[in-house]
């Protein structure tokens, strides 16, 4: 389900980021054309950092897509409707995926965190979608639904390539 990520894969991540990935371990959702849209990252940075954002978005045309949405409130109108989504369910997926992921699991900091405002509300859509496209429909409701509103608002979809990066282009 998880890949190993390639010298193409750091390499595109890099040029995305526009800086060195941190704590990358595997890559967990590609675009239709090949490079990475999220990137599976370690709880506990190399400086000992505690990150708990797994499931991290590193594809620009998406990470600005969700951006949109959480700059139009979309947030707001999720948390009123809160139930709809479950989110101790997805919280406790998202812990027990970081679990497997990341196999060191001695980081206090994060015990009973996931991410995004889970389990209680919703904070971050990035943290929300990226476990979605990570762990597939219905690993988190919330997840779901922002990426149908995507996908309804014509702003982002698996359907077309909106990298524009490809690696022969870029060279070193």
């Amino acid at each position: 389900m998880f890949e190993d990520p390639t010298d193409n894969d750091i390499f595109v991540i890099r040029k995305m980021l526009g800086r060195p990935p941190r704590g990358l371990l595997k890559i967990a959702g590609r675009c239709k054309c090949g490079n990475p849209i999220i990137a599976i990252v370690t709880h506990t940075l190399d400086d000992g950092t505690p990150f708990p954002t797994t499931f991290y978005l590193v594809l620009p045309a998406l990470v600005k897509a969700v951006s949109t949405l959480e700059a139009e409130h979309y947030m707001e109108e999720m948390n009123d409707h809160i139930l709809d989504y479950d989110l101790e369910t997805a919280h406790k997926n998202y812990i027990e995926s970081r679990i497997q992921i990341c196999k060191n699991t001695d980081n206090p900091h994060l015990e009973n965190i996931s991410a995004g405002g889970m389990p209680t509300h919703i904070k971050c859509l990035h943290s929300l979608i990226g476990q979605t496209v990570a762990c597939g429909k219905g690993a988190n409701l919330a997840g779901d639904e922002v990426m149908s509103k995507l996908n309804e608002l014509k702003m982002w979809s698996f359907e077309k390539c909106s990298c524009k990066i490809k690696y022969d282009e870029w060279g070193d």
